[in-house]
């Protein structure tokens, strides 16, 4: 099973404050980032779109990086520029979710919204889990501490199979501080 999905599912069950309000922020983006300056080699990206249902109060963003994957020799550093610049302008504590494909990111978003909204309790189908393993590139959760699972961690390709011949290679993961 993916490591995204396992942790995403292990969040949901930690209690939250009781003062804490349970409605889920969504906002949908259309947002692009555009460098500033040539020189600051970050890649262009969108945030697709974000919620708040992290227990820390972070927010985890779905974000689509056109054409990176493991085919490009600069994928990991195309992908910490982004998030050194994400943590730069909205802080540490934060989860991202890349993705090559909005398509796959969509799917991939709405599967997770509803699922914490309570309105769809479904499997993955093979189309989805194949997708994952191609177009979810990477994934980082910051702040909030290494005792809640968010200690600066960045895997790359986290919903590749054991059985993948084509991204089970790229697999790593590390933690970084941007």
């Amino acid at each position: 099973m993916c490591y995204a999905y396992v942790l995403y599912a292990l969040s949901t069950l930690i209690p939250r404050n009781k003062n804490e309000s349970d409605e889920i922020a969504h906002t949908t983006t259309t947002e692009k980032k555009i460098n500033d300056k040539k020189s600051d080699n970050i890649p262009d990206y969108k945030v697709c779109h974000s919620y708040k249902f992290r227990f820390d109060g972070g927010i985890s963003y779905y974000v689509y990086v056109k054409g990176c994957d493991y085919k490009l020799k600069t994928y990991k550093e195309d992908i910490r520029a982004i998030v050194s610049d994400m943590v730069k302008k909205k802080g540490k504590k934060l989860s991202i979710e890349f993705f090559n494909s909005e398509e796959t990111l969509n799917n991939a978003f709405f599967k997770y919204y509803n699922q914490v909204t309570k309105q769809e309790n479904r499997l993955l189908t093979k189309k989805e889990i194949i997708d994952n393993e191609h177009h979810y590139i990477a994934m980082f959760s910051g702040g909030g501490g290494a005792e809640y699972g968010f200690n600066n961690r960045l895997d790359f390709y986290p919903c590749t199979g054991p059985d993948s011949l084509v991204t089970k290679q790229y697999m790593a993961n590390e933690i970084y501080n941007p």
